[in-house]
């Protein structure tokens, strides 16, 4: 059986990589009263891996500064 893969598009790439890093900038804190944790570790290979594909495949996207 042949696997569909998601395709994102120029835009949605930009949205997701930058909601990952607003949310990295809370790395490490909880925030009161319920002690929400808004980044999560595994949040770093998701960026990590958008980051690369956006290299790869849309590299007239400027790094996120």
């Amino acid at each position: 059986m042949k696997e569909d893969k998601m395709k994102l598009t120029r835009n949605e790439l930009i949205v997701l990589r930058g909601a990952l890093c607003v949310k990295r900038m809370y790395k490490g804190m909880k925030h009161a009263p319920h002690g929400v944790i808004i980044w999560e570790d595994w949040m770093q290979d998701s960026l990590d891996k958008i980051n690369a594909y956006i290299k790869e495949h849309h590299p007239d996207i400027p790094d996120w500064k």
